[in-house]
């Protein structure tokens, strides 16, 4: 086959088009509105029987944004024992996305003090399972109100700090297909902490954020999520920074921009 042009020239222009659309996605700005305490699911705890009241802090853009908004649901970290959705770096994280036009929802989960009554082995299993499935409950809330609060279903993305990183990773790669899916999982030196066979071909793109020192959740965790994506041809980036913190400053740079830069790219990219 000839080409009357070549293609090269095309095709450059189609990948700078893309990465033009990210940059200014992230780059604009919104005014934003914060609505605390919003009821999204009643948790079953123990005693058998009783449940425990979820709520979740809504962070939306105002002033001209689209008629439909991508959206993401927060899930902060506490290494299942505690935490807290309004949290600083919670708080930080979803007005900063708000302010770039996307639906932003901080959430609460249950901790080990609660007892989720669930499945799972041991009492540890069962909190972990049980903050997957309040991650899950959430989205199912995002779902059901996405015409009130105008948010596009399909341009949702999970994000997760630590133990919330668990949470999201789980809820984004092994919901079962009868449930709601997302596009992105924004993973912030957390892990799986078991097999990584639940990352299959046609799941959520993955964006990683880890330290390579951390001492808290192992470097070996972020590299065991990025191996099996790409050879499952998972869409992933994984962000490796020097040190030994658990939990890592966004607005440090990496390669020549904030990382904070590198989410919103990937986002912009993966939720078109």
């Amino acid at each position: 086959m000839r080409f009357l042009l070549s293609p090269v020239p095309f095709l450059l222009a189609v990948a700078l088009s893309g990465t033009a659309e990210a940059q200014n996605a992230q780059n604009k700005r919104f005014d934003l509105k914060e609505s605390h305490d919003i009821l999204f699911a009643n948790a079953p705890v123990k005693p058998s029987g009783t449940s425990k009241p979820l709520y979740l802090d809504l962070y939306e853009p105002q002033a001209e944004t689209p008629a439909l908004r991508p959206a993401v649901i927060a899930v902060h970290g506490g290494g299942f024992r505690g935490g807290d959705k309004r949290s600083a770096r919670m708080v930080e994280f979803c007005r900063y996305l708000s302010e770039r036009g996307y639906v932003c929802a901080s959430i609460d989960y249950r901790v080990e003090e609660d007892q989720p009554d669930t499945y799972g082995p041991t009492p540890r299993h069962q909190v972990i399972i049980g903050s997957m499935e309040d991650t899950s409950a959430a989205l199912e809330w995002m779902h059901i109100n996405a015409e009130r609060f105008r948010i596009d279903t399909k341009r949702i993305a999970l994000a997760g700090s630590s133990a919330g990183a668990t949470s999201v990773l789980l809820a984004g790669f092994a919901n079962p297909a009868e449930l709601p899916q997302v596009q992105v999982i924004i993973d912030m030196w957390g892990g799986l902490g078991g097999p990584v066979s639940i990352i299959s071909k046609g799941k959520p793109a993955v964006i990683i954020v880890h330290s390579k020192g951390d001492e808290s959740v192992p470097y070996s965790e972020a590299l065991k999520i990025s191996h099996q994506a790409e050879a499952e041809g998972v869409p992933f980036r994984l962000i490796s920074i020097e040190g030994s913190d658990h939990g890592v400053d966004l607005n440090k740079p990496h390669q020549g921009k904030p990382i904070w830069d590198h989410i919103t790219e990937f986002l912009a990219i993966h939720m078109k």
